[in-house]
């Protein structure tokens, strides 16, 4: 919430992420750093200023995404890993071959792939993966490379 005060109209700009830009107390939503300018102007036609700048940092993942997992069965590494992606409900992941076809993708991914496309196990190699975490985080880019043999 900005907070102003005056004795008169209040006119915010911008109006971009804004609830109301005519009151003194408007919630304010940006999705850049925004610099607002609040301007009033009393019954004699005096008129003041100020800004205030909202900045927005990008939160920094610090979390680890496996680089390889080995789906052969035996119980161990057998799924992708992605740290704490369940603090994250409405996450992306997006998985893609060398040709960059995409092999896989879920929203809402829970550590449950198992190194499948259509059912069937993919060969070992690299694998180039996008994770979108949610709107407040950069996004994430990597590989992961599948051996079923270890």
């Amino acid at each position: 919430m900005l907070t102003g005060t005056g004795s008169g109209i209040p006119k915010w700009v911008p109006t971009t992420g804004l609830n109301n830009a005519s009151i003194y107390t408007p919630i304010a939503s940006p999705t850049a750093t925004t610099t607002y300018r609040l301007t009033v102007t009393d019954a004699n036609n005096c008129i003041i200023s100020d800004d205030v700048t909202i900045t927005l940092n990008l939160l920094k993942y610090n979390g680890l995404i496996s680089n390889l997992f080995t789906p052969n069965g035996d119980g161990k590494n057998d799924k992708w890993f992605i740290q704490d992606v369940q603090s994250y409900p409405g996450n992306e992941v997006f998985v893609y071959n060398i040709y960059g076809n995409e092999v896989y993708t879920k929203k809402g991914y829970m550590n449950d792939w198992e190194g499948t496309y259509n059912g069937s196990p993919l060969p070992d190699g690299t694998y180039y993966y996008v994770v979108k975490l949610n709107s407040s985080f950069k996004i994430l880019k990597g590989t992961v490379n599948i051996l079923k043999n270890k």
